[in-house]
């Protein structure tokens, strides 16, 4: 038995030793990534790829679009985007990429971020000048002093849309958003700091 331990032991010490000469490390070489193009939107255009090129399955992005446009949802339009090319999109109403949808409550984000830009390029002054020193149709009116920080704020003390936001996403406005939300009339109602939750102050 011993003299099988020491065999044992010899064999294991012959094979972890070197065989007395220099050997030459083998070069294992890295696997082979493919690195997706990460180029992203703006741009002159938006690439688009197949899902199978981005590892994704054609067949499940059929199923979550499928999913997202069921009839007693309000789905306006879907993109699906992987490392930076489209694999997928689909909109309502024989709508296209190039059609004008309703962006909802994303549209504040959009609001902050062009007024951040238009101060960057000089193009206001700062968000506590009056609003109607960009606005013609509130010169000279009882909203002339409410100021583009109170807009952003949801402070402008203006009366909520007659019939609360529905009458607006119905169509209660013929269709011009934008000017029944200049029209409107201070709120005599009242409120806490002057806040209330109002998406025509955003609109």
């Amino acid at each position: 038995m011993k003299k099988l331990l020491v065999l044992l032991c010899m064999f294991v010490i012959s094979s972890c030793g070197g065989s007395g000469s220099s050997s030459v490390p083998v070069e294992i070489p890295a696997p082979v990534v493919d690195t997706p193009d990460t180029t992203t939107y703006p741009g002159v255009s938006w690439e688009t790829a197949l899902p199978e090129d981005v590892g994704m399955s054609e067949a499940r992005i059929k199923d979550a679009l499928d999913y997202a446009f069921v009839s007693t949802r309000n789905t306006q339009g879907v993109v699906i985007i992987r490392h930076g090319v489209i694999v997928g999109e689909r909109y309502a109403n024989n709508d296209s990429k190039e059609s004008l949808a309703t962006s909802w409550s994303t549209g504040k984000s959009f609001a902050s971020a062009l007024v951040g830009i238009a101060m960057d390029q000089g193009l206001i002054d700062s968000i506590d000048v009056p609003a109607s020193n960009y606005l013609a149709p509130w010169v000279s009116t009882d909203k002339a002093s409410i100021s583009i920080r109170a807009i952003l704020e949801m402070r402008t003390g203006l009366a909520e849309a007659i019939g609360g936001d529905a009458n607006i996403y119905s169509g209660g406005t013929d269709g011009d958003q934008l000017t029944y939300a200049l029209n409107r009339t201070p709120d005599t109602t009242p409120r806490t700091n002057n806040w209330a939750y109002q998406n025509t102050d955003s609109m």
